[in-house]
């Protein structure tokens, strides 16, 4: 049973069958079901061996390794450092400089932050521009893949490009490199790539009615290019240089789909260091386009340090028995697996446009660490509390009603626990607007009714205590949680909240272990107070949420590691008791080393 016929019974089933099992057995038959058992994998790498090796003829001067793709073996090169925005600049400028090697007028149409490179070309260039990636592209393993009607096809080597029939209904084409870490993990593919459009120039008196649209060429363009076995048409004529076109785009874009030949001005835009050239409409700031920085916060404990642990135990002693939940101390609350190392990883690889990083430890420092990093800087609990009576504190509670008080911390910021990763490449505008305001993110599930209790969780007593406070201030009473992400924070609203509820932040400081009085501000209360004062609004974030001890946990992790289509994931350990610790921190480790196979530029 593959896992294409799996999801086709119904998810009763599935659980019962999943129940059924001991959780090794288990286990076992989840990787043969998603083929990932030794002898598959190593079937599997003999037959893309078999069916690359022609194809790695042609590029003995650079190291590939086969990898799969968009369904299909590819040829992946080999690379020691990468992140996102290296990616999809560089297939913006493999790009570029093949048209600007042909000779093919150009035009820089996108390149927001974390989002696929646009560029634009009239679509009487289409034949110098396949020219131009077949010629100047041969020597890498760069594919072409053609989109027509927003749906992506005929992938090919950009050597073998004008091999393809079909090239003369294509809409754009986008134009990638896959690279891989040396044992074969993809890192970056299509989903970097570079889109080139092939824009249509129409007269002017032809704008209104009969010309192609944003969706598409018109019945009447569509008819004299019918797809043949002909690898192109005949090359089409240039356009006269005294008559005045306007330009359409084949597909929507932020900018503009129709430009006028008096808005044909040229220009100059920068990215990354490099100059590309545009039209002047392309140039233009847009309001949806976010300008201010962002910043990543993140809270960080080792509970292993012996000299921490002292302390602890030392706080723990003056607790009267009975006032905590067995939850507010549990070890795998401070258990570090280096899960902070590949959170760094992910957010170095997929978030080019944080600003800085803050590290917030109780003095702590992770030893792998370059603290010399220009993007981060390290900010003891000393720092942001203002009472030494609070101090040493292991509530997680406390210390985030006090992360705004970090010295230059951004307005608008991020803040991430430290097993929480990015699964791909997002860009600001997922947790923010560019007017400031806050995206948040629902959970489905609820906050239990009743008062809070010392016999519940401590999230789940912070949770009705929230919605007390919420329903003093505003008569609205919170039903939802909220998603185990990175969390959109302005420090503003943070400041007033400390304000209003300056008793409950007081007590929440104070209280050295998680407790039925505190509050949890970052990660709940912060999102309704923004939200009920016109500061945040629910966003959409595509997340997956794993219980590491949980039985189907191994094989959702490695559907997630082949598929990658997560914006966000978290690995939480809330409680490991009956669960094999050695066990766990395995699968954590070969899972993260597998999705993050680079180190980042934060590690020594």
């Amino acid at each position: 049973m593959s896992t294409r016929v799996s999801r086709v019974l119904p998810l009763g089933l599935r659980q019962a069958v999943v129940a059924s099992m001991p959780p090794p057995v288990w286990a076992r038959v989840s990787a043969v079901l998603h083929g990932e058992t030794g002898w598959q994998r190593a079937m599997r790498r003999s037959l893309d061996q078999l069916r690359v090796r022609s194809a790695r003829r042609r590029f003995r001067s650079v190291d590939v390794v086969p990898a799969r793709v968009l369904g299909r073996v590819v040829l992946a090169r080999v690379v020691t450092s990468a992140t996102a925005e290296e990616s999809l600049n560089g297939n913006l400028d493999a790009c570029v400089r093949a048209l600007e090697s042909a000779g093919v007028g150009y035009m820089l149409v996108a390149a927001r932050a974390g989002q696929r490179r646009i560029v634009g070309v009239p679509r009487s260039s289409r034949y110098e521009t396949f020219t131009a990636l077949s010629r100047e592209l041969a020597q890498r393993p760069v594919y072409v893949a053609g989109l027509r009607h927003r749906r992506l096809v005929r992938v090919s080597l950009a050597g073998d490009v004008l091999r393809r029939s079909g090239l003369a209904t294509l809409d754009a084409v986008r134009v990638f490199e896959v690279l891989a870490a040396a044992y074969g993990h993809v890192l970056a593919g299509p989903e970097f790539s570079c889109e080139i459009q092939f824009w249509h120039e129409v007269a002017p008196e032809e704008t209104s009615a009969g010309r192609p649209t944003a969706e598409g060429d018109t019945e009447d363009d569509r008819e004299g290019m019918q797809e043949s076995e002909l690898a192109l048409p005949e090359r089409p004529a240039g356009v006269s240089d005294d008559t005045a076109w306007t330009l359409v785009a084949p597909t929507s874009n932020p900018y503009a789909v129709e430009i006028p030949p008096a808005c044909q001005v040229p220009a100059v835009r920068t990215v990354a260091g490099r100059p590309y050239r545009t039209l002047e409409p392309f140039t233009r700031s847009n309001p949806f386009d976010i300008d201010f920085p962002v910043d990543v916060v993140y809270t960080w404990v080792d509970g292993s340090d012996p000299l921490w642990r002292a302390r602890q135990l030392t706080a723990l002693a003056r607790v009267s028995p009975g006032g905590l939940n067995e939850l507010a101390t549990n070890a795998s609350r401070f258990v570090s697996r280096d899960e902070l190392r590949y959170s760094l990883r992910s957010l170095d690889m997929y978030t080019g446009w944080v600003r800085t990083v803050w590290l917030v430890t109780d003095d702590q420092t992770p030893e792998w660490l370059n603290t010399d990093h220009p993007r981060l800087r390290m900010v003891s609990h000393r720092q942001i509390f203002d009472d030494e009576e609070c101090l040493p504190t292991f509530n997680s509670h406390a210390i985030e009603s006090r992360l705004h008080h970090v010295e230059g911390l951004s307005g608008r910021y991020l803040y991430l626990n430290d097993d929480v990763f990015f699964g791909r490449c997002v860009p600001p505008e997922r947790f923010f607007f560019a007017n400031g305001v806050a995206k948040f993110f629902l959970s489905k599930a609820h906050v239990a009714l009743g008062e809070a209790s010392v016999d519940e969780p401590p999230v789940m007593s912070a949770g009705k205590n929230n919605r007390a406070l919420l329903e003093r201030t505003f008569g609205k009473t919170m039903a939802q949680k909220l998603k185990h992400v990175p969390h959109s924070q302005i420090r503003d609203v943070l400041f007033e909240m400390e304000e209003v509820f300056a008793e409950d932040f007081r007590k929440t400081s104070r209280t050295r272990f998680r407790h039925p009085d505190n509050i949890s501000i970052t990660s709940a209360l912060h999102h309704y107070y923004a939200f009920l004062t016109g500061r945040s609004v629910p966003g959409e974030l595509r997340y997956f949420y794993a219980d590491i001890a949980a039985p189907e946990t191994p094989g959702r992790l490695r559907t997630m590691l082949r598929e990658r289509s997560f914006d966000v994931f978290c690995l939480n350990d809330h409680d490991d008791s009956g669960s094999d610790p050695v066990t766990q921190a395995r699968m954590i480790r070969e899972f993260l080393e597998a999705y993050y196979p680079l180190p980042s530029s934060f590690e020594r």
